[in-house]
């Protein structure tokens, strides 16, 4: 797996957010995108799902493992790895730090959501 650059991550990290696309059961077409929240955390761009397991675009990215990533104006071939390498309690403080001022940022740091954590890699 390709690691996203340092100039990447930081031009992401201004990126409120990003419309992911996995791939469905053909293994060869995205799905409709869907746009989510993330946030990078020691070099790694994480996100949670909302509505937590039972969310579409989760399932079908952990099931997949693969699909499409927009932002910045570009779109990527990336990988869906579930969980995330870095602790709970930093991607907290990131989703904190970024989100603050949203009234949906709550549910984003609760267990529904804490459930179905993805980490998302360059391919």
């Amino acid at each position: 797996m390709a690691a996203w650059t340092d100039d990447q991550l930081n031009r992401f990290a201004a990126v409120q957010e990003l419309d992911v696309a996995p791939l469905r059961a053909d293994g060869e077409t995205h799905r409709a995108p869907t746009p989510i929240w993330f946030v990078i955390v020691d070099g790694q761009m994480i996100a949670r799902a909302f509505t937590g397991q039972k969310s579409h675009w989760y399932r079908a990215a952990i099931r997949q493992g693969r699909g499409a990533a927009t932002l910045a104006g570009q779109t990527f071939e990336v990988a869906f790895t579930p969980g995330a390498d870095a602790s709970e309690d930093a991607v907290d403080a990131e989703y904190r730090r970024k989100y603050g001022s949203s009234s949906a940022l709550p549910p984003m740091l609760e267990a529904t959501a804490k459930s179905a954590v993805v980490t998302i890699a360059a391919v």
